[in-house]
Parts: C-alpha cells; structure tokens; sequence
C-alpha cells in the first residue's frame, strides 16, 4: 500500500487554490459568516445532538486547549490515513466488519442493522474494500453522488461488469484462472 500513495493521494495545489479561494470569497466578499470552519490537529472528546445541531466539544493536540463547537453538519476529514471515526461502543457492535474496516455497500453505506431510512456512509476508511481508488480525491465527486443518490433514493444505472482488478485477495481470482 504504501507503494501506491503518490497513485491514490490525488490533491493538487490548483485543487487547494480554489477550495480555499471559495472559502475566501464566501466569508470576505458575500459576508457569510461561520459557513464553515475547519478545526485541524482536534480530538473530539464528545459530541452530543441538541435539535438537529451538533455539540463537539474537541481538543487541541498541542496545546491541549479545548472548545465546544455547534455545528449543523460535522465531517471529520482525517487525511490520508485511515483513522476511525470517533463512535460510540454500542453503535460500533452494530456495525458489520471487514477486518478494521466497516464494511460497505456499493453506495458507501455502512452494513449495519440499522432502522429502515437510518444511513451512515463511509469515505476514504475502505481502501481494502474498494482498492486504490478508495481516498483518491479524484474520484471525491463519483463517490459523493453514489451517496447523495442513495440518501434521495435515486436508482443508479449500474454497469454490472465484475471489475478485472481484484484488490482482495480472495477466490475469484482461482475461479478465472480455471476458467482460461
């Protein structure tokens, strides 16, 4: 894997140029204040819901100092790493496992036994899943839309072409090398 990163971490100073020039004209042009707010180098130490907003009270690795944020969406974007998305014990037992990784659908929701209607989906935490392609900010937007179709119940046009890479390991591989 670690062979591969410059092939997956796919950010480019024209990317960052423009997300933060985006940011810049919300804030100082159209005057929208706390739109957004991006807390690096954090801990979330809890989090709690009060009326569809959420309460994060985090901690700076360096210095220690704490905050209490609200928002009305949280995303933890954890980098390039893997890293595990703060959750609660009984809400990991009910999640389906793949090794480390919660595993995933083809829209990126996580297997669980959750209600009808109740998603949590996964980005850029299912490298041994999906391969490569998993945290490729390239492929942000094709991943992001079989999301968004999934929460608005839209149906896909599938292509269902079984991929000729096999990231997993697993017996398929035996099963084609039979067949030729």
């Amino acid at each position: 894997m670690r062979g591969n990163i410059l092939a997956s971490d796919g950010i480019s100073a024209d990317t960052l140029r423009t997300i933060y020039q985006k940011m810049y004209t919300r804030r100082f042009i159209d005057g929208e204040r706390d739109v957004i707010s991006m807390l690096p180098n954090r801990r979330v130490i809890s989090r709690s819901a009060v009326d569809k907003q959420s309460a994060l009270l985090t901690q700076h690795k360096g210095d220690g100092s704490k905050e209490l944020v609200h928002a009305d969406t949280v995303i933890f974007a954890t980098g390039y790493r893997n890293a595990h998305a703060p959750l609660s014990d009984r809400l990991t037992r009910r999640l389906d496992w793949e090794g480390d990784e919660i595993r995933v659908g083809a829209d990126y929701a996580a297997q669980w036994d959750a209600p009808r209607g109740q998603g949590l989906f996964i980005q850029n935490a299912t490298r041994n899943q999906k391969g490569l392609a998993d945290p490729n900010l390239s492929l942000m937007a094709w991943r992001s839309r079989q999301i968004a179709d999934a929460i608005l119940g839209r149906k896909q046009q599938v292509c269902n072409v079984p991929s000729f890479v096999n990231w997993r390991g697993d017996d398929r591989s035996d099963a084609f090398l039979k067949s030729a």
